[in-house]
């Protein structure tokens, strides 16, 4: 049987530390148990190949695109369910993970 931690995010550590050059520092401090399922996850996933910095970097840019799609497709299924809720008056497509927008104008 797998064990399962509960991820309470309201006593999550994140912060985000603005850079020089557009770039970002972002930390995130994660308690004893959230640390171990981490650490078994990287042990279990990760190539041998890859930097545990690589790694974390494409979770964490992997979750983003997920997110991305999962909320354009949310987006444009509420629109074709609810056309007069765009206001807009134009086609919404998602491409990509993108939402656009397509004006009847263009």
């Amino acid at each position: 049987m797998t064990d399962s931690i509960k991820l309470n995010v309201d006593e999550w550590d994140l912060r985000i530390h603005p850079r020089s050059r557009g770039r970002m520092k972002i930390v995130i401090k994660l308690g004893k148990d959230e640390a171990e399922a981490y650490k078994n996850f990287e042990t279990t996933v990760k190539p041998n190949e890859v930097s545990p910095d690589i790694f974390a970097k494409s979770i964490f840019f992997n979750g983003i695109e997920a997110m991305n799609k999962e909320l354009s497709r949310l987006v444009e299924e509420y629109i074709q369910n609810n056309p007069e809720a765009s206001g807009v008056g134009g086609d919404f497509s998602a491409s990509a993970g993108n939402v656009e927008i397509i004006t009847e104008e263009e």
